[in-house]
């Protein structure tokens, strides 16, 4: 069944991408492009997991596609009294729309992320006790997100917490910058990717690698946009991006294993890093079909904690109480244990049965369809825009689906809304209203 789900998610990927108008990157393309590159990543350990999947799944699984893709389709193919905008179309144009941070503030920028770093790491030292830096950020990892030996010097600051928030945002936004120099006005200047750069460093001494997956994907849909924004909708990008494009996946995906070693999330040598890489992106797609066949009979989990997991911590958080670390459960196939991520269809499908499935999948797909049509029809008059970060910032929902749901599990929250101020903010007087420093 599984190459039978596989077949079906390619005739619907077909379907979604000339619905979409032949976009590679609106958001249901990347949904179900995503979903269908995961399913023939867990193809690749068939044997290893005895693979043997089930048409209930398959079912839930095309079915949830299927409400995203159409919400997709009917968003592209509205009519709408607005046309898909570029600088073609723009009445003022600036004349040189190279984009340059004051240097004072660029300073300023980067010494923040250097001591938000160093506090960060101060962090996990007092919190681990120091030692080896893989048993360290792996000694951090498990404190932190399980709260394995954990009390309260575990916790982070308040104050800090909002300050990596500041620096995410910070790396959003100097993407940008580089992305518009660079893709607009060929201009590449490498210093504005050190605050991204910072970031990425922070994140791997959190024991991590999700947000920097996040943030190189959301990137590839931030150059796709500034590109048509530059040269109009109705043209097509050129093969020279297509293969800068495949190239940066595969420094990704070398990345992704180097990095597993380095922040002890691999317990033994990594002898064959295709199954790796496959076990990580295909194990949801097993593990779904495996929570569908055998669910969790007794849980204590509320109506729909799992799909609003952050609006249930906001909650508990404002009784004054402290929210539980809730984790799902690890399961193992043919005696190899493949992990606890069950694509985000688990949490809909837990909380709220199949027509959850089908409702939530549909208001995901209209959300995004929306989002994208509105991104392509603003009025701009220089390629970057407050609108183009605020939806980069949020599109990662979309190819981590898979995986994982961070929609409603994590942008509809208090936490994303109070990212997306920090970053109207600091896109105003960094941008849209930059300070300059004369000396």
């Amino acid at each position: 069944m599984i190459y039978v789900l596989a077949a079906l998610l390619f005739i619907l990927l077909v379907v979604t991408y000339f619905g979409a108008g032949q976009d590679l990157m609106h958001p249901s393309v990347l949904t179900v492009g995503a979903m269908l590159l995961c399913v023939c990543a867990s193809m690749y350990n068939i044997k290893l997991w005895n693979m043997q999947y089930h048409a209930n799944t398959v079912i839930i699984v095309i079915s949830g596609m299927s409400c995203v893709s159409l919400m997709g389709i009917i968003c592209a193919r509205c009519k709408s009294k607005r046309k898909r905008y570029s600088l073609e179309d723009a009445e003022i144009v600036p004349q040189d729309g190279v984009y340059k941070v004051d240097k004072t503030v660029y300073g300023i920028v980067v010494c923040f992320d250097v001591l938000v770093l160093a506090w960060y790491y101060y962090i996990v030292l007092k919190t681990t006790g120091g030692g080896a830096l893989t048993e360290m950020l792996h000694s951090f990892r498990m404190i932190h997100s399980y709260g394995v030996g954990a009390d309260e010097a575990a916790s982070i600051p308040g104050i800090l917490n909002q300050c990596i928030k500041v620096n995410k945002v910070l790396a959003y936004l100097f993407v940008m910058i580089f992305l518009n120099n660079a893709i607009g006005y060929k201009e590449k200047d490498w210093k504005y990717l050190v605050p991204p750069l910072l970031f990425c460093i922070q994140t791997l001494l959190g024991s991590d690698r999700i947000y920097i997956i996040l943030l190189a994907g959301s990137s590839v849909v931030m150059a796709y946009v500034i590109w048509h924004r530059k040269n109009g909708w109705r043209k097509n990008i050129s093969g020279k991006y297509v293969k800068v494009a495949a190239k940066a996946l595969m420094a990704i995906l070398i990345f992704f294993v180097l990095a597993g070693n380095l922040i002890g999330h691999s317990s033994e040598k990594i002898a064959d890093p295709l199954e790796y890489i496959s076990s990580y992106m295909g194990g949801s797609i097993q593990l779904l079909d495996m929570y569908v066949q055998e669910p969790l009979h007794e849980t204590d989990s509320g109506w729909g904690e799992e799909t609003f997991s952050s609006v249930y911590k906001t909650v508990v958080q404002i009784q004054g109480n402290t929210p539980p670390k809730r984790h799902m459960e690890f399961r193992a196939s043919n005696g190899v244990i493949i992990g606890n991520i069950y694509t985000a269809l688990r949490k809909y499908y837990h909380d709220f049965g199949f027509s959850g499935v089908v409702i939530l999948c549909s208001i995901f797909g209209l959300f995004y369809g929306i989002a994208y049509k509105k991104l392509q029809q603003e009025r701009i008059t220089k390629l970057m825009s407050y609108k183009l970060c605020a939806y980069c910032f949020i599109v990662h929902c979309t190819f981590y689906f898979p995986l994982d749901d961070l929609f409603f599990s994590g942008v509809i929250s208090i936490n994303y809304f109070s990212m997306l101020i920090y970053m109207y903010v600091v896109y105003y007087f960094l941008i849209k209203k930059p300070i300059k420093f004369s000396w």
